[in-house]
């Protein structure tokens, strides 16, 4: 920090740190001789006879060595590895002066704590494993072949070859940011079309050449710059393919490349935004694909020999619905954003218990928490937003939740009923577009503006678009598939970008209607208690059950990241006051076609 300021990048802040503890061996020092008599003790530099650059080299080759050993080991620790001393002293031989005592050398290793630490009696290591990978980066940065050297070892192993791939683009970048490039488009030199068979290596490295261009900020600077958005274009389709294949590499990397997809620019229709002129303006408009779900007879519920189901599932039961469109995905927070920006304070599109809610007016109605210690508990949560965090989602722009192409959460029920009254008036804007998505092809349909309204979901509407019309656990059948839905048993352990599982989608095409968040419905649970429903089923639409007033219970559907697959289930029931807005909660809208006039 002398500079006043650390190295924004990694590789930088790694170089200036290797320097600083590299001048520990160099400086002189004075310390006690064997008569008690201070004595000064010269660097290491100076004991070998060699500048610092040869030793550095002699490190680089130290640390290349110990991490393709550590590599080929069976347990891959996450500390550096251990070097032994014969190991330690063979690097440095070519540096040795003659009459050089190597027990003096070693000395200094134990007692200088610099670039490597004494880990044990003739072991050393680097102070981290981080320190390991970088310094194997400047190794190979030293080879006539540097980019096809990281390629081939990355290609072999990607996961253990991952940071010193990205250390290694940020040393290249030292001299240029068109070195860097190189080194990705040695990685990734072909895009999906080119190649006869995407592998799961291709997958893997095109997610991390997007991690590597995200590291240099290379969507910022490639702007205007062909060869470089050529990088940037061909990085960007391998992600999209990558999440368009159901169940390619495992859940957790699935969402990892999501999340770079996200970064440098999710161009998949039906995730962001798009735009049309008005009154010559720019209007901005969720871009939202829709599913059609036909009319007809669904069974709802579950039935009694369900051991996993619940007491407010039964009885199952057929139920006949028009037909609706359903948002393919849950909204996400590109798509919430321009809420944020035109309607938050706007009355008309909030209840009033909604707006009494945004304006800090209403305490937040408890009563139904029937445990005197869970009412406690929320009532604590709830008190970590008041009225002036009501302005937008309680994460948002959070750098963990608050990606792009992720969902939105932290939404009270009063959030999103407000979101889908905004959307109707914005949708009605001439020259929008009703995008529908059809056999994995996006179709426009033309719309009467006029008479567009958007609506959360009942659950009735939910659980249909969830299932289909024959009652299956899962939106995909009966038996539960690990890596169709980011549920606990994924172990993301954090919401994940929107059409990431798309072989857990529902028959008529929806996304995500398994895990990831929950998502809000119209429909009440009840006032009188938390644990029973005053709505029970038989499901009755003419009971009340779906007017949007008063503070009751609203039901949630298809579990999230934390929920285990049980409560993933189309039918399972979940229920919280109107006032909450965990990490986990999220929703989705539907556009009804008695109500709309198509």
């Amino acid at each position: 920090t002398s500079w006043g300021q650390l190295p924004e990048d990694r590789p930088d802040l790694f170089e200036e740190t290797i320097k600083l503890l590299l001048s520990r061996w160099q400086r002189a020092r004075e310390v006690t001789g064997p008569d008690g008599e201070p004595v000064i003790e010269p660097g290491i530099a100076q004991v070998l006879a060699a500048d610092e650059g040869k030793v550095r080299t002699a490190l680089h080759r130290l640390a290349l060595r110990a991490q393709e050993r550590q590599g080929r080991g069976e347990e891959r620790e996450a500390r550096a590895a251990d070097i032994g001393e014969e190991e330690v002293l063979l690097a440095l031989l070519p540096l040795f002066k003659e009459g050089v005592d190597p027990a003096r050398v070693l000395g200094y290793l134990e007692t200088r704590a610099g670039l490597l630490v004494g880990r044990a009696p003739g072991v050393y290591a680097f102070p981290h494993r981080s320190f390991q990978e970088y310094l194997a980066a400047c190794h190979l940065a030293d080879e006539a072949e540097f980019a096809a050297e990281l390629r081939e070892r990355v290609w072999q192993d990607p996961d253990w070859w991952r940071e010193v791939f990205l250390l290694g683009v940020g040393k290249a970048k030292q001299g240029g940011l068109g070195n860097a490039r190189h080194l990705v488009n040695t990685l990734v030199p072909e895009g999906p079309a080119e190649v006869s068979e995407a592998t799961e290596t291709h997958w893997r490295a095109a997610s991390l050449g997007g991690q590597a261009l995200l590291d240099l900020r290379f969507p910022q600077q490639a702007e205007g710059k062909p060869s470089f958005e050529a990088v940037l274009k061909r990085i960007r389709r391998w992600l999209v393919d990558l999440l368009a294949t159901p169940e390619a590499l495992t859940p957790h990397e699935r969402a990892q490349a999501g999340d770079v997809l996200g970064r440098l620019g999710d161009p998949r229709p039906g995730v962001g935004v798009t735009a049309v002129e008005h009154e010559g303006q720019p209007v901005i408009l969720p871009d939202i694909h829709w599913v059609k779900v036909p009319g007809g007879p669904f069974l709802m519920g579950s039935p009694e020999d369900d051991d996993m189901a619940y007491d407010e599932e039964h009885p199952q039961h057929e139920l006949d619905l028009p037909a609706f469109y359903i948002a393919r995905y849950p909204i996400t927070n590109a798509q919430y954003h321009p809420f944020v920006e035109s309607g938050y304070d706007e009355p008309r599109y909030w209840t009033e218990e909604g707006w009494a809610w945004r304006t800090g007016e209403r305490e937040p109605d408890l009563s139904p928490i029937d445990d005197e210690d869970l009412r406690k508990d929320y009532a604590d949560w709830l008190a970590r937003r008041p009225a002036e965090r009501r302005g937008a989602p309680f994460w948002w722009n959070h750098p963990r939740w608050g990606l792009a192409n992720r969902p939105v959460v932290g939404v009270s029920w009063y959030e999103a009923l407000a979101y889908s009254r905004w959307l109707t008036e914005r949708l009605r804007v001439p020259g929008c577009t009703f995008r529908v998505w059809r056999n994995g092809q996006r179709e426009a349909l033309s719309v009467r503006p006029e008479t567009f309204v958007v609506r959360l979901p009942s659950e009735a509407e939910w659980e249909k678009a969830a299932r289909g019309t024959d009652g299956h656990r899962w939106p995909w059948g009966d038996e539960w598939v690990n890596g169709r839905a980011n549920t606990e048993e994924a172990n993301v352990e954090e919401t994940s970008t929107v059409g990431a599982f798309p072989a857990g989608a529902s028959p008529w095409g929806g996304m995500e209607m398994a895990g990831n968040v929950w998502e809000w419905t119209r429909s009440r649970w009840g006032r009188t208690s938390i644990y029973r429903p005053d709505y029970g089923y038989p499901y009755d639409a003419t009971d009340r059950r779906e007017d949007l007033v008063g503070p009751d219970l609203r039901v949630l559907r298809g579990g999230s990241w934390l929920s285990l697959q049980g409560y993933a289930r189309c039918a399972y029931r979940f229920r919280y006051v109107p006032d909450f807005f965990y990490s986990y909660f999220g929703f989705r809208v539907v556009v009804s076609l008695v109500h709309s006039g198509f």
